[in-house]
């Protein structure tokens, strides 16, 4: 049953040579590929902190569109119009499913951002060619 979990040998092509010591001529870079790593991830990062800000600029422009077009449009057309419960819940619900819309975009892409960032501390701990002062000054210890 477990005969399928055993572990087997690392490939010896992908091994890390024996002669090349932590932090040696490779160091310089891999440490810029982790950093535009990191580039990318805090700016996955801003751009959905950007969309939620967005959603509230929506929604704002929603409930003020909703609750002034009638009154607009009626005005140019010469008729009076008055105050309803409905529309005004109804500019209500749509202003929050226009927050919520964009509230969640925001949140996903910022989400990606974060795992990103994750899956490269962890691969910088675990690298084997840089040296632990390198590593703490990437992830920024």
């Amino acid at each position: 049953m477990f005969a399928e979990l055993t572990e087997t040998a690392p490939d010896p092509e992908l091994a890390v040579p024996a002669d090349v010591p932590s932090g040696g001529r490779w160091a310089p870079l891999l440490i810029n590929r982790y950093n535009d790593g990191y580039r990318i991830a805090h700016f996955i990062d801003v751009l959905g902190k950007a969309v939620r800000i967005l959603g509230w600029v929506a929604a704002a422009a929603v409930f003020a569109a909703g609750l002034m077009l009638p009154y607009l449009v009626a005005r140019y057309a010469g008729r009076n119009i008055t105050v309803d419960i409905e529309r005004t819940l109804l500019v209500a619900l749509g202003t929050a499913l226009t927050w919520l819309l964009f509230a969640v975009a925001g949140t996903l892409i910022s989400g990606g951002g974060h795992l990103l960032r994750a899956v490269l501390d962890q691969a910088v701990n675990n690298s084997p060619l840089i040296n632990d002062e390198q590593r703490a000054e990437m992830l920024g210890l």
